[in-house]
């Protein structure tokens, strides 16, 4: 029994190796494009992840699936982004993800016996089933242990508080909070957030976000237009 015990922990040993090389080469890999990572933290390998450059990813995250991040994203601490190979998890530019976020591409199967359907197998595989992509926009801030169901769409422009649980889209430029998360206010009058959504300030060139900075620190709550030089 103890050579089988020490032969597991050999095993164990070789695996935890294997993964810590190969999350040195993905991180390096990831640095030479440009994505800051502030950590070594927890990936798995062969999911398909494409992170774009200007990108920080903070300690202890944890990214599994079909991935995509935009430029300018920030992902906070212990942010974790369990996802599957079957559906994507996109996340927009200039999005900040704050610490503890869940994001989820999946979820339990519920009209089936048990949601563990293979044990009989003599393995242990949980039943999933999908909704469709999961997809949070571009400049989207997402509070502190807020968690992103399977399958919803969040608006460009939109606010998640802290510890919100979103089951259904979020549309732009809203602010939602809560259990299930419900729309408590929109950030600006209707008029602003059109030109806004029209607008697309995220997909202009760093060079015209640069000479156009007033307009990020102007308090937009009476304006009904903004336009970059």
């Amino acid at each position: 029994m103890k050579k089988i015990i020490e032969k597991i922990k050999k095993c164990e040993t070789l695996s935890n190796i294997i993964l810590f090389v190969t999350n040195i080469f993905f991180v390096t890999i990831l640095n030479i494009r440009g994505v800051k990572i502030s950590y070594l933290g927890r990936y798995n390998f062969f999911s398909e992840i494409n992170i774009e450059s200007k990108t920080l990813i903070r300690k202890h995250c944890y990214l599994r699936g079909k991935l995509n991040i935009g430029k300018f994203s920030v992902l906070s601490h212990g942010v974790w982004i369990v996802g599957n190979n079957n559906t994507n998890t996109q996340i927009g530019k200039y999005t900040l993800i704050g610490p503890e976020v869940l994001i989820y591409s999946y979820n339990h199967v519920t009209n089936h016996l048990s949601i563990m359907k293979n044990f009989l197998k003599g393995f242990e595989t949980e039943s999933i089933e999908t909704k469709g992509d999961t997809i949070i926009g571009n400049d989207v801030w997402i509070g502190r242990r807020a968690i992103i169901l399977a399958g919803v769409k969040i608006g460009d422009g939109s606010i998640i508080g802290a510890g919100a649980v979103v089951t259904k889209n979020v549309k732009p430029y809203s602010i939602v909070g809560g259990v299930p998360a419900k729309e408590i206010k929109k950030r600006f009058n209707d008029t602003l957030i059109k030109n806004l959504i029209n607008l697309k300030w995220w997909n202009l060139p760093i060079e015209t976000l640069n000479k156009n900075k007033k307009l990020f620190e102007l308090d937009l709550k009476d304006k009904d237009k903004i336009n970059f030089e």
